[in-house]
């Protein structure tokens, strides 16, 4: 998991833990290959891994998808 991984932010020359920043993403679930449920947001790498773990059970399906841009 992503819990104790760092990055280096070069414009403010600073080592930042992954858990402290937040994240754009877009979340996706398919489901017999139809698009069932989509949203766009800003929130941790940890609040987007159990936001789609939730989403697999809800759904029913493991055809759940976060694309993950750094903001």
């Amino acid at each position: 998991m992503l819990y104790n991984s760092y990055f280096i932010d070069h414009k403010n020359k600073q080592e930042v833990s992954i858990s402290q920043r937040t994240f754009k993403y877009t979340k996706k679930v398919w489901k017999a290959s139809e698009l069932v449920y989509e949203q766009t947001g800003c929130e941790s790498l940890i609040s987007i891994e159990q936001e789609k773990q939730r989403l697999k059970q809800v759904y029913n399906t493991n055809s759940v998808f976060a694309d993950i841009t750094y903001s």
